[in-house]
């Protein structure tokens, strides 16, 4: 891009790639229409009116947003998603910062080792929604499973990162721990999206689980910004211990 004249070209592909989907997401879901979410939404209250005749007038009530967050699965979903998306985008911004400043200054090698963390999420997003299906149960018993060993691999993150050496052999077992690091976190987030959906009633899918992704989504901002103030005063050194205590929150 240096050839083109101006880094900020940069961005025309993560742009190519928004327009890419803006045009593919139309034909994806062109038959989920209002009429079909209401239609769903009515036969399933009509179903719970069948079974407790008073949970109509609560069927018709639009809950606030007070209402809504003192839902049980909604707040705890909303709780979940704060610690999930702080643990997986805090990361993503220290980690390239971590290694610079304790294993190496070698800025194109320490690129390579922390791009390692993002192709292990894609990678895990695209292939663990095919083995949760035929592994386990159902969605939750294989996000409980994927937060364990996400648990795991961010505690070998932390004693491999008490060991200081600049060798390839030590950058490629900090690559593998990493890449398996995301690659664990990676379909922890749609995978509790699908829990709450089968939690949560129809009428609440939009609404309730609109709230806790917007409430959750803050913790992708501030918790990367408060822990990047307790590494400024503890010391970069410090960053695996703290991005594990975030893992083992959520």
């Amino acid at each position: 891009f240096d050839k083109w004249g101006h880094w900020s070209f940069f961005f025309l592909i993560p742009l190519a790639l928004s327009i890419i989907g803006m045009i593919i997401i139309i034909p994806s879901f062109k038959y989920e229409t209002a009429l079909k979410y209401d239609y769903i939404c009515n036969t399933e209250d009509n179903q719970s009116e069948n079974i407790d005749p008073n949970s109509k007038n609560k069927n018709n009530e639009k809950e606030s947003f007070f209402q809504l967050f003192q839902t049980p699965a909604i707040c705890l979903y909303s709780i979940f998603l704060f610690a999930y998306l702080g643990a997986e985008i805090n990361t993503g911004a220290w980690f390239f910062t971590y290694l610079l400043q304790t294993k190496s200054e070698d800025r194109i090698k320490m690129a390579y080792v922390s791009s390692s963390f993002w192709i292990g999420l894609t990678s895990g997003r695209l292939v663990l929604g095919f083995v949760t299906k035929r592994v386990f149960v159902n969605e939750y018993r294989g996000a409980r499973t994927y937060s364990l060993l996400t648990l795991i691999f961010y505690t070998l993150f932390v004693f491999v990162g008490l060991i200081n050496s600049t060798s390839n052999l030590y950058f490629g077992v900090m690559f593998i721990i990493m890449f398996a690091c995301g690659f664990f976190i990676g379909p922890l987030f749609p995978s509790g999206s699908i829990v709450a959906l089968q939690v949560l009633p129809a009428r609440l899918h939009v609404s309730g689980i609109g709230i806790a992704v917007a409430l959750g989504g803050c913790g992708g901002a501030a918790l990367p910004y408060l822990c990047g103030i307790l590494l400024h005063i503890m010391g970069i050194q410090y960053f695996p211990f703290l991005s594990t205590i975030l893992v083992a929150s959520f």
